[in-house]
């Protein structure tokens, strides 16, 4: 009967952890890629494009990554980030923010995640932080737990962005339609 209730509780922790992560992906915008640095990139932008709602060509940003970065570079810097973010309108803010000040900082911004790994920081709640990795997933992690995680590196490297009242937003057409077309998928099909 032991056996029993650790595998009920054990299924009940993991239905738990599956239905954290549903609404995230509905709430929050999230790109996967590859462990390859320039792909991390470019679903970083898409991310940041996404919440802050302006128009982004991904092939440009891809040969402004590519003309920039050597193939012996392992690691994106933020300084390019920030120059590309300006060629698109927003106005960028470079930081070296201590840790434990990571619930003062405005979002949606880029941070640069160990030695090599670039991440979006999406939303900053009470207790919680929503963070985009594109080489792993969407995650909630609690501000604790955050700071815990990184309090070895003591500073991390911030870029905020900021839309302006010069930045350009997205046109109006098809992508305005498409939730609802997701939505009403089935009954629109029927009709056809």
């Amino acid at each position: 009967t032991k056996t029993i209730v650790k595998n009920k509780e054990v299924k009940e922790k993991e239905d738990l952890l599956n239905e954290e992560v549903k609404p995230l992906n509905k709430k929050y915008p999230f790109y996967s890629s590859t462990d390859e640095i320039i792909p991390e990139a470019i679903s970083c932008f898409r991310v940041i494009a996404d919440i802050l709602d302006i128009p982004l060509k991904v092939d440009l940003i891809k040969r402004s990554f590519s003309e920039n970065i050597s193939k012996e570079e392992k690691r994106v810097s933020l300084r390019l980030c920030a120059a590309i973010s300006e060629s698109l309108g927003l106005k960028s803010q470079l930081l070296d923010l201590p840790v434990l000040m990571i619930s003062r900082i405005e979002t949606p911004c880029l941070i640069q995640l160990g030695a090599n790994e670039l991440a979006v920081l999406i939303a900053i709640k009470k207790d919680y932080v929503v963070i985009a990795r594109p080489r792993e997933v969407l995650k909630k992690i609690k501000i604790i737990d955050f700071v815990k995680t990184f309090s070895d590196k003591e500073i991390l490297p911030v870029l905020i962005l900021r839309a302006t009242n010069k930045t350009p937003k997205r046109r109006f057409g098809l992508r305005w339609f498409l939730p609802s077309i997701k939505k009403n998928r089935k009954p629109l099909l029927e009709v056809l």
